[in-house]
């Protein structure tokens, strides 16, 4: 094996002494999840057959996968966070020491400019990070992709590149200057229009071969400007990638830098495999939701995690995913993924690469992320995740030709893809409750739907109960009742509080669940017909910008979800023909699809004053 960054010996002093432990318990995660998928199914199958035997049931257990799934993964998390010991965090450089590492840092912003929305936002989130990081960075470098174009020039380029230009020099000055460096549009015969090679995967596989010295890349660095730009990049070791909208809290710039740079942490890869065995390659903050606008923004992401409590997978496992945004250590990017994935196959590559090169995620570092308050822009974003998520079945299947993926990390992206059908499989199960099941037993099918999706309420709400047990169990002192009774007591508000939030988004995501379904299913359909048969437009990409420019007004989104309300009204003609019995049971839940659209436009206005949740 080869260190990056530093020795062997050093990180696997650091990082390696819980290699055993932790190998353990992710082979026991994955048979628990998988045991308890199988028991929920097992007893699922087993009560439908002994209270009336039917040719639906594999149908009806199929569709009940993913939300076994989802069911055995909640109860596996909640006894991660609850019951297992947590393995120490990452050390961290500190004093003089962190100095020379930040020097070593510049903070990137990776855009797609489709229009001055753009330019804005990409000003804006270098002005808000640019004051959170202070002193250390070395630089702020914009990394900039016009819209993708059927030329490779559009007469709009130059006007929205002087606009940024002009914009970042006209920042207040700083500790650390702010430079941007576009690439040009190279033809994609896949997508069949010019744009920027592989968007923001290419934009940083580009920039560290700028930082190896190498021009053979799409940058533009034709003005002594650019090149001033690109020879300051020369000897830089990290890059903190940051999105637009989002912002970094203070200092949270200074704890991710001085864990990556720690020598325990150091990234050991095995040469055969290209991968990181030890210590981390990436680190990340702990993405907290800003203040919602909307009461759907809020039903979405309804509570913030409190601070020093890490993930269930950081805590149990000593490594996290990685969501796009944190450290990344140059030396182990080039080493790890250099040319590794291969081109024009996947759009959601963060995942994959944090599992190439390990991530931690620090639980004091925090950014806030700039949540969608609209409905229809959030279906947008959701259809781009799942396909990105489908486009992983390569890797989760271990197909010959690729980075073989250890089994516990391919059995969690198969749960991640599992996830993102959650909703259509509960459409698909309440509608064979409503049209397939004995019209004696209809309602027993539609409430066993229903109390399978409302245990996560019960789930998060016994959260903060579990952990102030374990802090009694943990902390210092002798054990009693009475302090444990007190410590159950005192935890009692924070666990109401999570049931109210968790009962309304419950309530919303039903409401809202037939159109997220077909969502679902058709990003599902589309990245898989894309993958294996059209090799097509695997890579098409919206704008945050371009999705959040919706008109105002009902009648836009009657056009965009008529078809989850035509859903309802087929399923109410169907059921009312079969039984009227049936149409009893379901006529709740087919108004509400009916009114999808009224439902999706009072949701996404701008609402009052929300209640900030917290988890403890």
């Amino acid at each position: 094996m080869t260190a990056a960054g530093s020795t062997m010996d050093a990180s696997v002093a650091g990082s390696g002494v819980a290699a055993d432990t932790r190998d353990r318990r992710r082979v026991r995660y994955t048979w628990a999840l998988l045991g308890i998928t199988g028991l929920l199914l097992a007893a699922a199958g087993l009560t439908l057959a002994a209270a009336s035997p039917s040719p639906w049931i594999p149908v009806v257990l199929l569709g009940a996968v993913p939300v076994a799934v989802r069911l055995a993964d909640s109860v596996a998390q909640l006894f991660l966070m609850t019951l297992v010991e947590p393995v120490p965090a990452p050390s961290r450089l500190a004093g003089p020491k962190l100095g020379p590492a930040m020097a070593a840092t510049v903070v990137v912003y990776p855009a797609i400019v489709d229009g001055p929305p753009d330019v804005d936002a990409l000003l804006d989130c270098v002005r808000d990070n640019r004051d959170v990081t202070g002193r250390g960075p070395a630089l702020h470098l914009a990394l900039v992709d016009f819209a993708d174009s059927h030329a490779e020039h559009e007469d709009t380029d130059e006007a929205l590149g002087t606009a940024i230009r002009d914009g970042l020099a006209a920042l207040p000055p700083g500790a650390a200057p702010v430079a941007v460096l576009f690439r040009r549009r190279r033809w994609n015969p896949r997508e069949g229009r010019y744009m920027g090679w592989e968007r923001k995967r290419g934009k940083l596989e580009e920039l560290v071969a700028l930082i190896d010295g190498r021009d053979d890349t799409t940058f533009v660095h034709d003005t002594a400007e650019d090149r001033h730009v690109v020879e300051q990049l020369r000897g830089v070791r990290y890059l903190l990638t940051i999105d637009l909208g989002d912002r970094l809290q203070p200092r949270a710039a200074r704890r991710l830098v001085a864990a990556v740079a720690h020598p325990d942490n150091a990234a050991v890869v095995a040469p055969d495999r290209r991968l990181v065995v030890a210590g981390f390659g990436f680190v990340r903050p702990i993405n907290v939701p800003a203040r919602p606008r909307t009461l759907f923004e809020w039903a979405m992401y309804p509570y913030r995690p409190p601070e020093g409590i890490p993930s269930a997978m950081q805590a149990a496992f000593g490594a996290d995913e990685f969501y796009g945004q944190g450290v990344i250590d140059v030396g182990v990017y080039r080493q790890v993924l250099t040319g590794r994935i291969p081109p024009d196959r996947v759009l959601s590559h963060d995942r994959l690469e944090g599992l190439h090169c390990r991530t931690a995620a620090i639980t004091d570092a925090r950014l806030v992320e700039a949540q969608v308050g609209d409905y229809l822009h959030f279906r947008g974003r959701e259809h781009r995740w799942v396909r990105g998520d489908t486009h992983l079945l390569p890797w989760i299947l271990g197909r010959p030709g690729l980075t073989r993926l250890r089994r516990v990390e391919r059995i969690g992206m198969a749960r991640d893809l599992l996830a993102h059908l959650y909703p259509a499989a509960l459409t698909t199960l309440l509608a064979l409750a409503w049209l397939a099941a004995p019209v004696a037993q209809t309602g027993w099918w539609t409430l066993g739907v229903l109390a399978a999706s409302a245990v996560p309420i019960l789930l998060t709400a016994l959260l903060p109960q579990l952990m102030a047990l374990r802090a009694t169990r943990k902390g210092p002192g002798e054990r009693s009742l009475r302090r444990t009774a007190g410590a159950w007591r005192r935890s009692l508000p924070s666990s109401r509080r999570l049931a109210v939030a968790e009962s309304a988004r419950w309530l919303i995501s039903l409401a809202l669940l037939a159109d997220r379904g077909l969502v679902a299913a058709d990003a599902v359909v589309r990245a898989v017909w894309r993958m294996t048969v059209s090799h097509r437009h695997v890579l098409q990409w919206t704008a945050s910008s371009r999705q959040g420019r919706l008109e105002p007004g009902l009648w836009l989104r009657v056009r965009r979800l008529w078809p989850a309300s035509m859903l309802a009204a087929g399923l109410a003609v169907a059921a009312a023909l079969l039984d009227p019995v049936r149409l009893a049971w379901a006529a709740g839940l087919l108004a509400l699809w009916l009114l999808i659209p009224v439902t999706a436009y009072r949701l996404s206005r701008p609402a009052g004053r929300l209640p900030d949740v917290s988890m403890l």
